[in-house]
């Protein structure tokens, strides 16, 4: 068995995705020291100054063979791959904690490939193929008018499930200060509302959400269906020991919760480890 960090097509929700199979996907993870470039088709990571986000799997032999075949590595002949397999150390988002990971390098030149100004690949997708975007707020923003003073009216929303992840009150803030995160785990589901924003708000919004990492990830709607949003999830070197959030900040996810009806034990038992 291996750790895999995937970064491209091959992150859930891309067409590669299927190539894992049923491998353990262990979180959202990033990678410091690397940039990604837009190679057509697919995005190339090589090493450099900035950060990347993606996923950490754990594979077999019968997988790691086939990404392989993909990305086009020779392990015998490594001077003739498309891609490198190599070890770099990527971070989980769920803890902090580091793997090392095997991490395919892009090993061609990248003089006249578009950079992609964002850490995320699948946000870059999303906000190339569409204008406007879907945002989820699973913390304050719930909190239909707390978000509209920020950013403006956001008539169109609809509710979703972060499949395998739990609310947390574990991002740091001005002391005492401590504000919502969202956890894989695995198991269960951390419900949220996604907001229709344009590009406009979106950089309107991200002032007020330092300390995270804006990404898109999969979640699933009231209907069943798969949908890619954006969503603001707390950087590791953000992450602090849980602790009850101030008053005020509590009482706007209370209010979102409320408003759009939304199962509440998932906050209950988010402020009860807090407690």
């Amino acid at each position: 068995m291996a750790f895999v960090f995937v970064y491209g097509t091959l992150l859930q929700g891309l067409e590669r995705h299927p190539t894992l199979g049923n491998s353990e996907f262990l979180g959202p993870a990033i990678m410091g020291g690397a940039k990604l470039y837009d190679l057509g088709a697919y995005p190339g990571l090589v090493l450099g100054n900035g950060e990347v986000t993606g996923e950490l799997y754990r594979v077999d032999a019968q997988v790691l063979a086939a990404l392989d075949a993909i990305e086009g590595y020779h392990q015998q002949t490594p001077e003739k791959s498309l891609y490198l397999r190599t070890l770099h150390t990527v971070r989980l988002f769920a803890t902090g904690e580091s793997r090392e990971a095997y991490v395919y390098v892009f090993n061609g030149s990248v003089t006249h490939a578009k950079p992609i100004g964002v850490e995320d690949y699948r946000r870059y997708r999303l906000e190339n193929s569409s204008n406007s975007q879907w945002m989820l707020a699973y913390g304050s923003n719930l909190s239909t008018q707390r978000l509209e003073a920020r950013v403006g009216a956001c008539p169109r929303f609809q509710v979703a499930n972060l499949m395998g992840y739990e609310l947390v009150f574990n991002k740091r803030g001005d002391t005492p200060n401590v504000y919502a995160n969202i956890r894989y785990t695995g198991a269960g589901k951390c419900p949220g509302v996604a907001y229709e924003l344009t590009p406009e708000q979106l950089l309107a919004l991200d002032p007020y959400e330092r300390g995270y990492v804006r990404m898109a990830v999969p979640v699933r709607t009231l209907a069943g269906d798969t949908l890619l949003v954006q969503l603001y999830l707390t950087h590791p070197n953000d992450l602090c020991s849980e602790a009850a959030p101030q008053p005020e900040y509590e009482h706007h996810i209370t209010v979102g919760y409320e408003e759009h009806k939304l199962a509440l034990a998932p906050l209950v038992s988010a402020l009860a480890r807090a407690a």
